[in-house]
């Protein structure tokens, strides 16, 4: 996860979450395992980051003037829509969700088809290796709803501290910026800029970033050039931790250690 944040550095969204996928396959987890647990992570953390975003909001609703109304009611209805993908995913049903998808698609072409006619051509073959992949991602999603009280309370911790210290971090460089800076407005924007940038519309979330903090932070009271400046320090701290990832993608430190203390 570390190295996977030098990527992120120069990488859309879309293709380090392939990055991801192929450095689980390589570490021993099956192709289909690993979409659903670079999936499940990736719906977990936006679920996080839209509750904690819209307690903010309601917070900050007056701030917002005409846009609050507009703002709330999309955090609620993708709040919803995660909420019932993490159902999904928990309670096994997801096996329910593909193949209905799949039957649309297949009977979708031509009303009129037979089952035994969409089988065949290269339609059919295209759906029947679709129907294939699906089983065993249907397999590999539905293993998540093996899981006890236990361990869902350790994933949910641990995906709460990690939006916890996205926020935390913001907040330190922006009230050393700016002292007295709302921390339900770091709140607001920290989450959304979390949605955003897992949409493939930037790289590195340059632009994103700073676009947010130029539009909104001025609502609470914070200038843009101190918005600005706050979200450049934090880019310079994403390059810093990008080159400390870089560093363990390609330097395999075990090894560098062992040869060290051959030599000594």
């Amino acid at each position: 996860n570390l190295a996977l944040m030098f990527y992120t550095l120069f990488l859309p969204a879309a293709l380090t979450f392939l990055v991801r996928h192929a450095k689980y396959v390589r570490a021993g987890s099956g192709g289909y395992d690993s979409v659903a647990l670079v999936g499940f992570h990736k719906v977990l953390q936006l679920a996080f980051a839209c509750l904690i975003g819209l307690v903010a909001l309601c917070f900050l609703r007056g701030h917002m003037g005409e846009y609050g109304t507009t703002l709330l009611s999309i955090f609620i209805v993708v709040a919803m829509v995660l909420a019932i993908l993490i159902y999904l995913m928990l309670s096994g049903r997801t096996f329910l969700l593909i193949p209905w998808l799949l039957g649309l698609l297949s009977f979708g072409k031509n009303p009129g088809m037979t089952s035994s006619e969409v089988q065949s051509g290269k339609f059919g073959q295209l759906l029947q290796r679709i129907h294939a992949a699906s089983e065993k991602l249907i397999a590999a999603l539905n293993s998540f709803a093996s899981l006890d009280q236990k361990q869902l309370a350790l994933i949910f911790t641990c995906t709460l501290f990690q939006h916890v210290f996205i926020v935390l971090s913001a907040y330190t460089v922006m009230n050393m910026i700016t002292p007295g800076v709302p921390v339900a407005a770091v709140v607001f924007v920290r989450s959304l800029i979390v949605i955003l940038l897992s949409f493939p519309i930037s790289i590195g979330g340059v632009g994103v970033r700073e676009f947010a903090f130029y539009k909104l932070f001025p609502l609470f009271g914070v200038t843009a050039e101190d918005a600005i400046a706050s979200s450049l320090v934090l880019f310079g701290i994403q390059i810093f931790v990008a080159l400390l990832g870089a560093i363990v993608e390609f330097v395999d430190v075990p090894k560098a250690a062992l040869a060290i203390e051959k030599k000594t």
